[in-house]
């Protein structure tokens, strides 16, 4: 025949085995906790290092190398004919490009006059 075999449940523990158990699941019950509570803080906080602060001056030196030459338009060689060229460009760009679009549109819908 067969052999018997019992099984054991919790209730017929040794006592000494059930307050070991107990106490390591009060132990792992501690340990959930306090991850989720330094988790759960951990969510909650904001941390950063604050940026350098460069303080202008520092040591008798400009913050930037070249600042003292930097914006002096004043002394600036040919500023007449720099600023004017600037200023040129910057119209003909600006109204340039609205020109070409139409003129692209128009081209490829094929309403432009020069393209029948």
């Amino acid at each position: 025949g067969g052999v018997n075999k019992t099984v054991r449940t919790s209730t017929t523990l040794r006592p000494h085995t059930q307050a070991i158990m107990s106490s390591s699941a009060l132990v792992n019950g501690v340990r959930r906790a306090l991850a989720q509570r330094s988790s759960a803080a951990a969510t909650r906080s904001f941390r950063s290092t604050a940026p350098k602060r460069y303080e202008a001056g520092s040591n008798g030196e400009p913050a930037y190398i070249h600042a003292p030459e930097m914006y002096d338009i004043g002394a600036m060689k040919y500023r007449k004919l720099t600023i004017g060229t600037a200023i040129l460009s910057i119209v003909l760009i600006g109204g340039s490009i609205p020109v070409y679009a139409v003129h692209f549109q128009q081209t490829k819908a094929g309403t432009y006059a020069s393209s029948k």
